[in-house]
């Protein structure tokens, strides 16, 4: 049945795929319609047919799941549409050692008995059915350590395949798809035989300490947090399953694993060992799922002590104090339908709501004052046209003063240049990296006047520089030193693969031991050395993003630069953007353009914000797909409860109050499902912010929730849900 719903709804999810893929397109076309990409609408069968089986596969996956949890319900508890006991009623009593060992092998084993009960007398009767039940799941986890092997077989047959001609390429590509397949096989093949042998409880619980020794064996963050939230979530079940009331046992395993996550992802525990795990963006996917799962189970479980609030206002509204009782009971009876989609609402919302809030802390790093250098306006000459000084050419041209069409300077402080060395030509690499390839990376020349000038805050300098003051002073006084961004620093998280890193200087540290760099002119073959003694911060970086020279140095390697910025500073209360198009207009003739670099920087932002926008409303489609699933529900619910409906309109439930409980209870859910979502994103995000890997550098000044946007979210959903439900 489910299939058959599967294999349409995945049809119809591609043709809307299509229509909202033109309208992304459309948004990024506008966006990016400055750096000429040229981005255009395309579709093609094949990805059709790619995007429609992945569709089915994994709606299968689902579909496989709900079919194996309805096919095990106990048939009376079913009758009797009472809770499931499942195998609860058969633990063995604690009584001398043989009930110790019955009632560990109870708690871990699924399979009644031990392994050898077939060979026994009472088993004659039964003896292949009581072998099967221990045999069952070896036999069918070693079908799928055999399909692990011959998927690998196939991949190193595809490997071997490819690229020896068209059709070995072709055959490759066949081969290794087909190995996929049997891995998925396989994999699900060695999860049903552990689920046939082992308690969820236990199984989760070694699975999970296994994934911690993996994540510490490796360094790896994903695997350990991973590993760490199975293991206290299979505790939790092994503790339910000893009938320890259930209420205790998940809320503390929630609120532990919630502590726990917020701890550990601002680096705050203390285990320097764990501190010191290597995460990437897949840590923002395992942290999401792991404590919206953690806090669904602690608002699931306590949802009748939250929920008893609302009935509480039954005083103040006396009419629907009747529709609010039966909208908080049936959700409490229904704690899986219910917990599924409060996660599935949650997770939606904690994505959002944390790449939002996230996105808005980092614009208030590059919308900062700092990040301007202390100039207001940057002018560009014309590389076939130079104008070595800004302010004569302005005088020259249009003459001082201000007369007429002409620019008055005398509202320019000063002005001061950068070099800018021909990329196709300037490279560098580190000085004890012989063997190393030189590596491109952007190289400036800064004038005289920028380095007495400049504004640019250092997040790290060298040691026996104690101010930021007296690092630009070294690079005035003629030595071959030089100050790099802050993007060149660390793991290069915002730099490409095979960029120039450089060694020996952390991203937390303020002082370091100054590296030595090797900068190099492939067009004359000319090397010099220099030493890293400053480091930009973040703010500082966007603008000024390569490494810094003296001009004098610059010069000695390059015998021209590629063109010449010159950075404007206006006097106080000038309008930047106006003086900059009075520049541009002045200078026309010798092709100058000039901008307010705080426009640039808006700019900037501007595009970042529009690209987050269409990331938000990507994702907003899930939560629109999460909302409409409330609506699913509570019309399943209608149809399923017509029973229970006709005996609330007997007692003398009218019309409204029956369809105001129904409201009630897809509201209550949904709200439930956007609030935890909000609350868990907004104190993970906190944590983050304030956690050292992102302050070092960035200098953060305080923590912004941006709540214009994480309002309307919140009030979207809701309304969404309501009109679902009505």
């Amino acid at each position: 049945e489910g299939m058959v719903y599967n294999l349409g709804a995945a049809a119809v999810g591609c043709l809307l795929g299509i229509g909202v893929s033109m309208i992304i397109v459309q948004v990024m076309e506008r966006l990016f319609s400055d750096l000429n990409l040229g981005i255009v609408f395309n579709v093609t069968p094949r990805s059709l047919i790619v995007s429609y089986s992945i569709g089915v596969v994994l709606t299968f996956i689902t579909v496989t799941f709900s079919s194996w949890r309805i096919g095990n319900l106990n048939i009376v508890s079913a009758i009797r549409d009472i809770p499931d006991q499942g195998l609860h009623a058969d633990r063995p009593e604690f009584r001398g050692l043989t009930g110790a060992a019955n009632l560990i092998k109870w708690l871990i084993f699924k399979p009644r008995g031990w392994p050898w009960t077939w060979m026994t007398p009472a088993a004659r009767g039964r003896r292949w059915a009581a072998a099967w039940e221990w045999l069952a799941g070896p036999t069918i986890i070693g079908a799928g350590a055999l399909q692990v092997a011959i998927s690998i077989g196939m991949f190193m047959v595809a490997g071997g395949l490819y690229d020896t001609s068209a059709a070995g390429s072709t055959l490759a590509v066949i081969i290794g798809v087909l190995g996929g397949a049997v891995m998925l096989t396989a994999v699900g093949s060695i999860l049903y035989g552990l689920s046939r042998l082992f308690q969820i409880g236990a199984g989760l619980t070694v699975i999970g300490v296994v994934l911690v020794l993996v994540g510490l064996g490796s360094d790896m963050a994903a695997p350990f947090g991973l590993g760490f939230s199975a293991a206290v979530f299979g505790i939790a079940m092994v503790l339910a399953q000893l009938r320890v009331p259930a209420r205790p046992v998940y809320t503390a395993a929630g609120v532990f694993l919630l502590i726990s996550w917020l701890v550990f992802a601002g680096a705050n525990t203390p285990f320097d060992k764990i501190n010191e795990l290597e995460g990437n963006i897949d840590m923002f996917f395992v942290s999401g799922v792991a404590m919206v799962l953690a806090g669904t189970f602690v608002i699931v479980y306590n949802a009748d002590l939250m929920l008893g609030l609302l009935t509480l206002t039954g005083g103040v509204f006396s009419r629907i104090a009747p529709s609010i009782r039966t909208a908080v009971a049936y959700p409490l009876a229904n704690k899986f339908r219910t917990g599924m989609t409060i996660a599935m609402i949650s997770l939606v919302m904690f994505a959002l709501v944390m790449m939002t809030t996230i996105q808005g802390n980092f614009d208030r790093i590059f919308l900062a004052d700092e990040a301007r250098g202390g100039y207001d306006v940057v002018a560009y000459e014309n590389p076939s046209n130079p104008v070595p000084d800004l302010v004569a050419s302005l005088q020259s041209e249009g003459g001082a003063g201000g007369s007429g069409d002409a620019v008055d300077t005398s509202k320019i402080e000063y002005v001061d240049s950068i070099a800018d060395a021909n990329p196709s030509i300037a490279d560098l690499r580190m000085a004890n990296q012989e063997r190393v390839d030189w590596q491109d990376y952007s190289i400036m020349g800064v004038s005289e006047g920028f380095m007495e000038h400049n504004e640019l805050k250092l997040q790290s300098r060298a040691k026996g520089y104690d101010s930021d003051g007296a690092v630009w002073d070294a690079m005035r006084s003629g030595g071959n030193y030089a100050v790099i961004d802050a993007f060149a620093v660390g793991d290069g998280g915002f730099g490409d693969d095979g960029q120039f890193q450089l060694q020996g200087v952390e991203q937390t540290e303020t002082t370091f031991d100054p590296p030595k760099v090797l900068v190099h002119d492939a067009s004359t073959g000319k090397v010099q050395e220099v030493e890293v003694i400053g480091v930009l911060n973040t703010a500082s970086s966007g603008l000024f993003s390569g490494l810094l020279l003296p001009q004098p140095v610059f010069d000695s390697l390059y015998e021209k630069p590629l063109l010449t910025v010159h950075f404007v500073k206006l006097q106080p209360g000038t309008d930047a953007t106006q003086y900059a198009r009075d520049i541009e207009r002045t200078l026309l003739a010798q092709g100058v353009q000039a901008d307010s670099i705080q426009k640039i920087i808006d700019d900037y932002q501007a595009q970042s914000r529009g690209f987050l926008y269409l990331i938000q409303g990507f994702m907003g489609i899930g939560l629109f797909v999460g909302i409409a699933a409330v609506g699913v529900i509570a019309f399943r619910t209608v149809v399923e409860r017509r029973q229970q409906i006709g005996m609330l309109r007997a007692i003398g439930y009218r019309r409204n109050m029956v369809a105001l409980s129904f409201m009630l209870e897809s509201l209550v859910v949904a709200a439930l499902g956007v609030l935890s979502g909000t609350v868990l994103a907004l104190i993970l995000s906190y944590n983050l912010i304030n956690s050292e890997d992102f302050q070092e550098g960035a200098e953060f000044s305080g923590f912004v929730i941006p709540w214009g946007t994480v309002l309307f979210f919140i009030g979207a959903s809701i309304v969404a849900a309501a009109i679902m439900t009505w």
